[in-house]
């Protein structure tokens, strides 16, 4: 029986990718990166975060999330409950709990847990943990405003609520979108015929610094 752990890994193997790791773009074959943040200043003032900011930010999410080839059918969110100052660390229970009541989704349909080295070949680098929660979109009744909105604040307003590293997965046409923050999301898929209209309806929000590598990919 498949899981939806095993679905997301074997849809990223369709997509290209040898290993799941980020940068997304820059370790998929086919991809757009987009700049999200708009034209509006961050912050108001010290440690007050700009709400015209984060209503731009999170109406290019949006759009480019509901423009999708079909909704994403899996969600897969990655948080590090025990990789920061010891003051500040909770349990992976504690950081679930956290993270459905900030936005009123249900708790996982799986979990995994994984150990890691940042620099594998050093046997004497720090190992860390990290928990991979899934959930079934098809089940899911989840508010994306919400969602998205938590992933853009998390960068710019230190809301402790580890709505961080959240993927979304359509694994029938093989696509993946990540908000990865405020500034900037990524989309790559197996087929770039499928987000092509996505390429050229929102060009203008392509991220200039990649611009001239997506521009090659989309050349026809």
């Amino acid at each position: 029986m498949s899981t939806l752990s095993s679905n997301f890994s074997k849809t990223i193997y369709k997509i290209g990718m040898e290993a799941f790791q980020r940068p997304i773009f820059y370790n998929a074959p086919i991809g757009i990166r987009f700049e999200i943040g708009g034209d509006e200043g961050v912050y108001l003032k010290k440690n007050k975060f700009n709400p015209a900011y984060v209503s731009a930010a999170l109406n290019r999410a949006k759009t480019i999330y509901e423009n999708l080839p079909s909704s994403p059918n899996i969600m897969r969110m990655d948080v590090y409950p025990n990789n920061g100052c010891p003051s500040q660390e909770k349990s992976i229970e504690a950081v679930i709990q956290l993270i459905c009541k900030t936005t009123g989704i249900s708790q996982p349909d799986e979990q995994i847990l994984e150990t890691y080295r940042d620099d594998e070949e050093d046997e004497n680098d720090e190992i860390l943990t990290r928990f991979q929660l899934y959930w079934d979109l098809n089940k899911l009744s989840i508010s994306k405003d919400i969602l998205l909105n938590e992933i853009i604040k998390y960068d710019i307003a230190g809301v402790e609520t580890y709505i961080s590293n959240v993927y979304f997965v359509d694994t029938q046409n093989a696509v993946l979108f990540f908000l990865y923050d405020d500034r900037g999301a990524d989309l790559v898929a197996a087929n770039k015929e499928l987000i092509r209209p996505i390429f050229e309806r929102f060009n203008s929000w392509i991220l200039d610094y990649d611009r001239e590598e997506i521009e090659a990919t989309f050349a026809k």
